[in-house]
């Protein structure tokens, strides 16, 4: 499968989450990375994601079997 383009979406307070999705994203060997950080609140509002033919990645860390408050909607 050859492909062109993968856009990840993460939320990453300490990082961790990042380097992980970024390694995958590598991994897939993708012509175009695009990484797309919602981990500031500040920087969601407003902003829009539009994929098209990408494959798309969306990560977030898991604690005790939840995600964190601050990745839901308020």
């Amino acid at each position: 499968m050859d492909i062109q383009s993968v856009s990840c979406v993460y939320f990453s307070p300490t990082g961790t989450t990042r380097t992980i999705i970024e390694n995958i994203a590598v991994g897939m060997q993708a012509e175009h990375i695009e990484m797309m950080d919602c981990t500031n609140r500040s920087k969601r509002k407003g902003e829009s994601f539009v994929f098209n033919n990408d494959i798309v990645i969306l990560a977030t860390p898991v604690y005790y079997g939840r995600v964190p408050e601050e990745v839901v909607p308020l």
